[in-house]
């Protein structure tokens, strides 16, 4: 198992995701634990171990790959990208400056 970085494209979908909330993913604890059932079926230590290994930050998947049902009123998904440390910095980098471009300018 190998993690491919993100591209710019990759980067800013999963941005305007996070801002426009159609992209879930474990950096909210309560969306991890009610819409990634998935993960309770496949994370074994080994694999936590490789993902320490390959250094990744969260997983993340957006809301038109959910399923039918919800759990505690949130998607419940079947599938789920991975997203390392320093590509989870730029999606950061990318949402503060979306999120500055949307405050209103002030007029004096």
């Amino acid at each position: 198992m190998s993690y491919t970085p993100k591209t710019e494209e990759e980067i800013n979908k999963i941005a305007l995701g996070i801002l426009s909330g159609t992209c879930f993913g474990s950096w909210n604890e309560e969306v991890a634990e009610n819409s990634f059932n998935i993960i309770r079926l496949v994370l074994t230590q080994e694999l936590i171990e490789t993902w320490k290994t390959m250094n990744i930050a969260h997983f993340y998947e957006f809301v038109d790959k959910a399923g039918p049902m919800s759990v505690n009123g949130y998607p419940s998904f079947m599938s789920f990208s991975l997203i390392d440390q320093p590509d989870w910095g730029r999606v950061i980098s990318k949402v503060e400056a979306l999120e500055g471009a949307m405050k209103p300018a002030v007029v004096t």
